[in-house]
């Protein structure tokens, strides 16, 4: 939910998540969901037919699901998610406060921005209903603000909504004095009307060594990125939310076999193979693992994935491909650290590996005008309801990104 107020001296907007009663209601679900599960399968127990064991997989589903979706609601840290992003004229700063207990804000000075960008996404998203099935068409619209390192920080959004968009776009360029470069659809650009000087003082900021290990060896700084530690309960969870996923069709292809026999069991094994890729592609996803060493010449990436090491992969980037390493901040609040690489001077990337790379990246920062000369490697990410000294940052990561640069000696082009 977007809100937005303004003073003499500050703008601010305010991003919210789900509210507590959204989360309340899928715990009471799952309650009911768990209940259901576990009383189909003391019902089952009864019953002596071909049936038993295909009913007994469902209602074991339903009560897995329905214990997932009880520690959902009541342990999401989305729950009750609310940032606030303060324009503040008298000190010059753009601050962000990530969540609502957040003390230290991520300030940008208004001489680091280049510009506001209002970017227009327009989605298609396929539904059902008793009518049919058709399809659904949404415009998002996109507030970002863009740094002159061509860094991307998204704002906020307005979907299916042009007049609020307008609205909003329009006093806090009024405000700011900033310019304003936007979709061609949604209005002309606006020249500055007021500029700007860099702050004397940047933010310099340091990782959490709870999260990042910075250790420097004869090949170089390698950092490495640790996850935060976990209850026994929340681990338990971690792997358990699997466990029905995995399960069912395993009973499902059991029934067929039994009902159709062979060769008809291949028709609904092959659906499950193709669930089960997904599936893996998911837990790939939450095990991947980045190591970076850096050195002048160059940076050693190399992915790692848990439980799965035939799939781990090495990546080596040279100094002069690289065009940046930046922070951009996505849709909803999500930000990661990227490497952007000159596409004639990429290294051998195979398919496969950039499929890896790629994979649980979020939505990254929608931009008007995209570069398609060049690769973007994600290395880290960082959701919006992360918590300092808790789990990683985006501090931990523009940290890491001035360690990387200071390195590399790279020196990025100002789009002013």
């Amino acid at each position: 939910m977007l809100n937005y107020k303004k003073n003499e001296n500050t703008f601010t907007i305010t991003n919210s998540g789900g509210s507590g009663c959204i989360f309340i209601f899928i715990s009471f679900f799952g309650i009911l969901l768990t209940l259901a599960g576990i009383f189909g399968i003391l019902f089952t127990s009864s019953i002596d037919n071909d049936s038993k064991i295909f009913m007994t997989g469902i209602f074991i589903f339903m009560s897995s699901l329905g214990i997932i979706m009880i520690w959902a609601g009541f342990r999401s840290p989305a729950r009750n998610f609310k940032e606030s992003i303060i324009f503040d004229n008298e000190s010059s700063l753009v601050k962000f406060y990530f969540n609502k207990t957040s003390q230290t804000p991520y300030e940008v000075s208004y001489g680091d921005i280049a510009f506001i960008e209002g970017v227009l996404d327009i989605r298609t998203t396929s539904n059902s209903g008793g009518s049919g099935t058709g399809t659904s068409t949404h415009h998002y619209y996109l507030i970002n603000i863009v740094k002159k390192d061509g860094a991307v920080l998204w704002l906020t959004k307005c979907v299916d909504s042009v007049e609020r968009y307008q609205d909003l776009i329009t006093e806090l360029v009024t405000f700011t004095g900033f310019a304003l470069h936007q979709t061609p659809s949604l209005g002309e650009p606006l020249n500055a009307t007021k500029f700007f000087q860099k702050a004397s003082f940047p933010q310099e900021y340091t990782v959490n060594q709870n999260c990042v290990t910075i250790e420097k060896q004869d090949a170089g700084t390698k950092i490495q990125i640790h996850n935060s530690k976990k209850s026994f309960i929340e681990n338990f969870f971690a792997r358990f939310v699997y466990f029905p996923f995995f399960i069912v069709p395993v009973f499902m292809l059991y029934i067929f076999f039994n009902s159709l026999g062979f060769p008809m069991v291949l028709i609904p094994g092959i659906f499950c193979v193709i669930f089960y890729i997904i599936l893996i592609a998911v837990l790939l996803s939450q095990l991947k693992k980045y190591t970076i060493i850096v050195e002048e010449s160059g940076i050693d990436i190399n992915i790692t994935f848990r439980f799965f090491s035939f799939f781990n992969k090495s990546i080596r980037v040279s100094s002069e491909a690289i065009n940046y390493v930046r922070t951009n901040r996505g849709e909803d609040g999500a930000c990661r650290l990227t490497l952007g690489i000159e596409a004639s001077a990429k290294p051998d990337i195979s398919f496969f590996t950039m499929l890896l790379v790629n994979i649980g990246t979020f939505k990254p920062a929608q931009r008007k005008n995209c570069i398609t000369n060049e690769v973007v490697i994600p290395l880290w990410e960082v959701p919006a309801y992360s918590q300092a000294g808790k789990t990683l940052t985006i501090f931990d990561l523009l940290a890491i990104e001035k360690i990387i640069e200071d390195i590399i000696l790279l020196k990025e082009k100002s789009i002013e």
